[in-house]
């Protein structure tokens, strides 16, 4: 099975502070992890360009 789990998070989360995000990320054992400057908590909405190319990425590691 490939790995796809990557995370995208804010830089800027007032909900989430950004040090839980990287401690999540690397206890999850995330492949890849995308800290977006400057971004808020809602990422979908606000960075979708940068989600979905995470998305991309991990959608090409299956064959």
């Amino acid at each position: 099975m490939p790995d796809l789990l990557r995370l995208v998070y804010p830089e800027l989360d007032y909900n989430i502070p950004l040090a839980a995000h990287r401690f999540m990320a690397e206890r999850a054992g995330s492949r890849e992890s995308v800290e977006l400057s400057g971004a808020s908590h809602a990422i979908p909405a606000s960075e979708p360009e940068a989600v979905a190319a995470v998305i991309i990425a991990a959608a090409k590691t299956i064959s």
